[in-house]
């Protein structure tokens, strides 16, 4: 009898694990974005468009993120072809080197009531990289071995309309060396000058530290925030970690302080984004031709420098 009631509980148990494991598997499927295809009245710069099905407006999110591109345009003239993903609960954002946008129609970061103007300039930010790749992919040869790599991935993702897929083992034979160093090299660059682009987007010199603030951060995430600032009264540490977000930071300030003096027209911000775009390759340059490390230090004082001495 005792046996018997043993093997009971036993059962029992493997039961209710079962149970549980189905239940965690059940809400992760749940969980997992699924898209569709959208036809929109207009979708701008956008090949294809692909919206999470739980959205309730996608083509109102889309005219929300044409305005913001529509802006940026004016005083970036950027014309490059973009297929989107626009998710509804993954509060991600981001951009391939293939023109892949994956966004949210909240904020990144933590869950979080929505709040349309944040949200907008993390796309204004998102935004920034496609016209950084562009004109790379225009000025720096190398870059087209990423690009041609990214491509392959990405033609993958888009045809099983898995955005957050990583296919490397489907197209590890283009990924090389070179193709490595120059996703490394070019990183730092095209996240500051994003955060520039967003920051003009918005007028706001702390556009980027108020969209990235939400609830939920720790201390030392807190504490970061000011690397995203433009404000050199606020940004005003040096940041000794490697994030690419802020590596560049005495960069930001010292723009901030010189020549981000709001409200400026089209023709202002043109010059100033133009002008960044150039000093920032011709470094990219130097460092692959040279073969030199990624040595931020020296990376900040020669690009201050060369702002100061070009703009």
């Amino acid at each position: 009898m005792e046996r018997f009631k043993a093997v009971n509980l036993l059962c029992f148990k493997h039961l209710m694990k079962f149970l549980f494991y189905i239940f965690i598997l059940t809400h992760a499927f749940k969980s997992i974005a699924e898209f569709q295809e959208m036809k929109c009245k207009s979708t701008g710069l956008f090949n294809q468009f692909f919206a999470d099905i739980h959205l309730k407006e996608p083509c109102k999110e889309l005219e929300h993120l044409r305005e913001v591109i529509k802006d940026i345009n004016k005083f970036t003239h950027s014309k490059s072809s973009l297929t989107l993903f626009l998710e509804k609960e993954d509060y991600t954002a981001s951009v391939s080197a293939s023109g892949l946008m994956i966004l949210s129609n909240r904020q990144k970061g933590f869950k979080e009531v929505r709040d349309l103007k944040k949200t907008k300039i993390i796309w204004a930010h998102e935004y920034g990289h496609v016209i950084f790749n562009s004109f790379l992919s225009q000025n720096f040869k190398p870059f087209k071995e990423f690009e041609a790599y990214m491509l392959k991935h990405d033609e993958i993702s888009i045809k099983n309309l898995t955005p957050h897929a990583d296919n490397f083992k489907a197209v590890k034979s283009y990924w090389t060396a070179n193709t490595e160093r120059v996703r490394d090299i070019q990183k730092a660059f095209s996240e500051t000058f994003a955060d520039l682009i967003a920051v003009l987007y918005a007028e706001d010199i702390s556009a980027m530290k108020k969209a990235m603030k939400v609830k939920g951060m720790g201390p030392t995430q807190l504490a970061n925030l000011r690397y995203y600032d433009f404000d050199p009264e606020i940004n005003n540490t040096i940041y000794k970690g490697l994030d690419e977000h802020f590596v560049l930071s005495p960069v930001k300030a010292y723009i901030g302080k010189h020549f981000l003096k709001f409200p400026m027209n089209y023709s202002q911000k043109q010059e100033l984004a133009n002008k960044v775009l150039n000093i920032f390759i011709k470094e990219i340059k130097m460092i692959w031709e040279h073969n030199t490390s990624l040595d931020f230090q020296k990376i900040n004082l020669y690009l201050t420098k060369e702002i100061r001495s070009n703009l």
